[in-house]
Formats: structure tokens, sequence, C-alpha cells
């Protein structure tokens, strides 16, 4: 049997973080938890996640910010990023593409369902099987 996945899930605030963790771990996967963009790429750049599920809006460094330094590493460039936001509006969609210009995935905003965001990790999960049976 394969290892679980490991999620990095990055948000400022820890009750979001820890229902996002929970969930996580009840459908098998590993979660590493960060509440900030500094300590995510720390996690992100030693634990190697298949995963990352980013806040928009955090301190020290913000989704943005922390997705640009991840593309911008060859080692970071090819995971996956859904970014999240307890905004309203999605920080990524259709008429605020700045997330999509640096590679994000679909994102949840405080109104998304659980079973979009697991159908995100889903589709975050085969992008990745995607990009390794392209070897790159």
């Amino acid at each position: 049997m394969e290892p679980p996945d490991k999620i990095v899930v990055v948000d400022d605030d820890v009750d979001i973080a820890r229902f996002v963790e929970v969930n996580l771990k009840l459908q098998g996967y590993d979660v590493l938890l960060a509440h900030d963009g500094e300590a995510a790429l720390h996690l992100i750049t030693t634990h190697e996640p298949a995963l990352a599920i980013v806040d928009w809006m955090m301190p020290k460094l913000d989704g943005l910010e922390l997705i640009r330094q991840l593309r911008a590493d060859p080692m970071t460039a090819p995971l996956p990023v859904i970014c999240g936001s307890s905004m309203s509006r999605p920080p990524v969609d259709d008429d605020n593409p700045a997330g999509r210009w640096i590679g994000a995935l679909p994102q949840a905003t405080s109104a998304t369902t659980w079973t979009r965001l697991r159908a995100c990790c889903a589709m975050a999960r085969r992008h990745a099987s995607n990009v390794a049976s392209l070897g790159l």
C-alpha cells in the first residue's frame, strides 16, 4: 500500500486550518499545517507535499507571493496549489485571473462545500500524476 499524499494547509485562521486538516485526514491524507506564508514555504520545500491549499490573505507572505516563489523554484514549480479565501469573491476566477497566471488551481471560498474541496484535491492528485507521467 502506498503512503498517503501529503497536503500542506496554509491559513492564518487556526480554526479553518484545523477544520480542513481534520477533514482531509478523514479522507486518508497526511496533513501539515502552516499559519503564514513563510512557514508554508519552509514546510513545502522540506516535506515535498503532493498539494498545497493556500489562503489568499496571510501575514508575512500572502498567497499570491507564496505561489510566485513556489513557481520560481524548479523543485516546487510543479506543485498543485488550491487558493482559498474567506472573501465572498474567489481570489482566482475568470474575472480575476491573477492566480491563474501563476499557476493556481480552482479555489475555495468560505462558501465552498466540503464536497467541492474534496473534488479539488482529487483534481490536484490527477494533475500531479499527469505531471509525473510526463517526467517533469
